[in-house]
Formats: C-alpha cells, sequence, structure tokens
C-alpha cells in the first residue's frame, strides 16, 4: 500500500479528479490517495465543471463518482512527508513542488513522467464542458496507467525509486 498525493494548483479541478480516478481505477490496491494544490486556500468546493466531469465516470459498485463533499487544501509539509509518490498534473506544479520542499524533491514526478510519457494536464478552470471532459479522460487513462506502474514495480520486486523513467 503506498499514499499518494496528486498536486495541481488550485485543488478544485485537476487534482480532486486525479484523486477520484485512481480510487476507481486502482483495482485491487489499497492504496491511500489525497490531493492538494499548490496554490490552494483549504475549504474551496471542487469546480462545477469538474463535479459534472467526473460524474460520467463510475465507482467499483458502478455508481457516479462524485466530487460534491470535496475541499480544496492547500500544498503543505505534512501532506508531503506523509506521501510515499507525489505525482502532480504538469511540469510547473512539479518545479513549485520541489522548492516548496527540496528534501522531498526524490518522490515527486508529474503523471506523465512517471507513466512514461511527456503529457502534461491542462488546466481546464474557466473552461468548457468539453475542456472539462477532456481533462477528465485523459486523467482516467493516465491514473489506469498509474496503478499498472505500480503494480509493474511491486511484482518485480523493485522499490518505488529504482528504475526511475526520465
Amino acid at each position: 500500500m503506498k499514499k499518494i498525493l496528486f498536486v495541481c494548483y488550485g485543488n478544485t479541478c485537476r487534482s480532486p479528479m486525479a484523486e477520484a480516478l485512481y480510487k476507481a481505477n486502482m483495482g485491487e490496491r489499497q492504496d491511500e490517495v489525497f490531493s492538494c494544490g499548490t496554490g490552494a486556500e483549504d475549504g474551496y468546493p471542487a469546480s462545477p465543471g469538474s463535479i459534472k466531469a467526473i460524474a460520467r465516470f463510475k465507482d467499483t459498485s458502478g455508481r457516479p463518482l462524485r466530487l460534491d463533499n470535496h475541499r480544496s487544501r492547500a500544498l503543505s509539509p505534512r501532506l508531503l512527508e506523509s506521501a510515499d509518490l507525489v505525482l502532480t498534473t504538469d511540469i510547473g506544479r512539479a518545479h513549485s513542488v520541489k522548492r516548496f520542499s527540496p528534501e522531498e524533491a526524490y518522490k515527486v514526478f508529474t503523471i506523465g513522467e512517471f507513466i512514461g510519457s511527456e503529457d502534461q494536464v491542462s488546466d481546464p478552470l474557466g473552461g468548457t464542458d468539453a475542456d472539462y471532459r477532456r481533462c477528465a479522460e485523459q486523467l482516467d487513462t493516465m491514473t489506469r496507467l498509474v496503478a499498472k506502474r505500480l503494480n509493474d514495480i511491486e511484482t518485480t520486486s523493485l522499490t518505488l525509486f529504482e528504475n526511475q523513467v526520465g
């Protein structure tokens, strides 16, 4: 079991969707998953576009995913220290996290980097429903690959940070 922290800027769009989708996509894994934002303030709800986009996806019981109860969290030393793996939506967030806590930099990757891709997850904030849908679809694919990569790492007896991408 790993503790995985997803990070975006405001913790109202991308990282809450990544958190919800990873929980739905992790299969048999028992990872603890949470999210925060490098520029977030505590207590804000998920954006309406994210709530709408994520509802198109189902949990393991077949129910639509929900972000109704999500409340944003600011990046903190406690969150970083407790995480085994920190996955950011884009390179800018990765740099921000690494500057915020250089001693935790070894466990910080963009989601794309972790799965062997150069893909970044664009912020849909202020965009159309289609922008939010595209973001959620991208995160759905990426979170499935994160779970697969973690399973592959564990079955080959590598530690999380051996054989790093990049």
